[in-house]
């Protein structure tokens, strides 16, 4: 009777899956656990970020590569025509960068920034989700950045809004801590550009 075994390896969004086909008899053979354990991850090949546009829209942020327009699925339960998607891979490292431009409706009020805010970051925290740390910052721009575990894994949803104008902007991606605390991807977040601020009457009341 032959075996199967393997050795799972996660870095990030890749997995390395080492096996070996042994007869039944040897299944614990320890000649065959050196082996997995021999296995060492050499360093990701580190992409050349650089400033890119998000499309036409003349908002930019630097990134792994040049942002592609994402067709919205107009069956998803949560579809918004008022919203477009644009998304960047890093080539070497296989992680996803997000943004998004919604143009909110000209009827949308709300009470305050941390109400207006707090909904964002929720319709991020799904279920078995902790929201860790939420950041808001004044100015004509209004900022918030949020950090939330992805369930009991290691994995996190870190995101930042900018509300300029009445255009909300989300930037998201979806790792682990390593990889939030590498320099290039800390500027996907601070490094975003806008063509000119703008006031907002989002926080005006249009009832």
């Amino acid at each position: 009777e032959i075996l199967i075994e393997g050795y799972l390896i996660r870095r990030g969004n890749r997995s390395y899956i080492p096996m070996v086909l042994i007869p039944k008899e040897k299944a614990d053979f320890p000649g065959i656990t050196r082996f997995f354990r021999s296995f060492t991850l050499l360093p990701l090949k580190k992409t050349s970020w650089q400033k890119q546009e998000l499309g036409a829209t003349k908002i930019k942020t630097n990134s792994p590569g040049a942002f592609i327009s994402k067709a919205a699925d107009t069956t998803a339960y949560n579809y918004n025509p008022r919203i477009q998607k644009f998304v960047v891979q890093d080539i070497n490292t296989a992680e996803s960068y997000v943004a998004e431009v919604e143009e909110l409706s000209p009827y949308y009020w709300s009470n305050s920034d941390s109400l207006f805010f707090d909904k964002r970051v929720n319709e991020f925290n799904d279920f078995n989700d902790s929201i860790l740390s939420v950041q808001l910052t004044g100015g004509p721009v209004k900022t918030c950045e949020a950090l939330i575990q992805i369930g009991k894994s290691t994995l996190f949803k870190k995101v930042k809004f900018f509300l300029n104008g009445d255009t909300l902007y989300s930037f998201y991606t979806f790792q682990d801590q390593t990889g939030l605390n590498d320099a290039q991807v800390k500027s996907f977040f601070s490094d975003v550009q806008f063509p000119g601020e703008k006031p907002t009457t989002i926080f005006t009341n249009k009832a």
